[in-house]
């Protein structure tokens, strides 16, 4: 079904008159439809628990949901394919709950990567909040930096490709209050000289999404990530500030619901 829905979304790519917008280059297209996964889902009632490396954990979104067929991979990363830099972001919503402060230590998002490693390992990360619900700019910058990042497998694959858990520690704690906000973290592999970094086809850090209704994933923490509130800042793609569910919805295909991401630190 997977290799169906591609073959449909490459003949609409080259068959029909695509807006800017739409114009997602070649070697990028198979990201919307990810391969067979391989990698078996924990059973029903298969006690769940918080992955180890958000601690102290104030929000998991989920791990990225094997069994579902709706469960896909988006383009979040900084890399030279062929030779021609890309840039794409995912912002995924997190809400700190009403009565609470939260300091903020660190950020994670899980991806499938096709480098085995960061080159640079310097991460540039970002919060936001005030996106607005149709988009079309990035709301408030509240706090942004660059930290060296960490890139641990987790143990889930996509077709053979390893998914892993890229992380940075702030060098300042981050204080919210309540309300939603949207994190990103953005892997980098922008050395020219690193076959990993410039190989055609699909070399890249990928998104997992977290297709568990609700926004409460496998292993999930914390409070629900909001549904259907993620963006797309692709400009190489010609996404300015997309809502990601409503760019895979245009285009016929399931996902982009929420994404396998997380936030370290205290509450209060």
């Amino acid at each position: 079904m997977k290799n169906l829905f591609f073959c449909l979304l490459l003949c609409l790519l080259l068959c029909t008159g695509l807006t800017a917008q739409d114009a997602i280059p070649p070697s990028r297209v198979a990201q919307f439809v990810p391969p067979l996964i391989n990698t078996p889902a924990p059973a029903a009632n298969e006690p769940q628990s918080t992955p180890p490396y958000c601690n102290p954990c104030l929000f998991y979104g989920g791990d990225f949901d094997v069994n579902n067929s709706n469960a896909d991979t988006f383009a979040n990363e900084n890399i030279i394919p062929g030779g021609s830099s890309i840039l794409a972001q995912i912002y995924s919503p997190f809400q700190v709950p009403k009565g609470q402060t939260w300091t903020v230590t660190g950020l994670f998002i899980n991806s499938i990567a096709y480098p085995t490693a960061l080159d640079p390992v310097a991460t540039p990360w970002e919060i936001r909040r005030a996106i607005p619900l149709k988009g079309g700019r990035g709301g408030k910058l509240v706090a942004s930096g660059t930290a060296n990042a960490t890139m641990t497998p987790t143990g889930r694959y996509l077709n053979g490709t390893p998914e892993y858990t890229i992380l940075v520690m702030l060098d300042s704690p981050v204080a919210l209050k309540a309300g939603r906000y949207w994190e990103n973290v953005t892997p980098q592999c922008t050395d020219s000289g690193n076959s990993q970094c410039t190989a055609e086809g699909f070399t890249g850090f990928l998104e997992s999404d977290m297709e568990t209704k609700a926004g409460k994933g496998v292993n999930g923490f914390g409070p629900a990530e909001p549904w259907r509130d993620s963006f797309w800042n692709a400009p190489d793609f010609g996404l300015t500030w997309a809502n990601v569910y409503q760019v895979h919805l245009q285009r016929g295909m399931p996902g982009g619901d929420a994404f396998s991401a997380g936030v370290i630190g205290t509450s209060q």
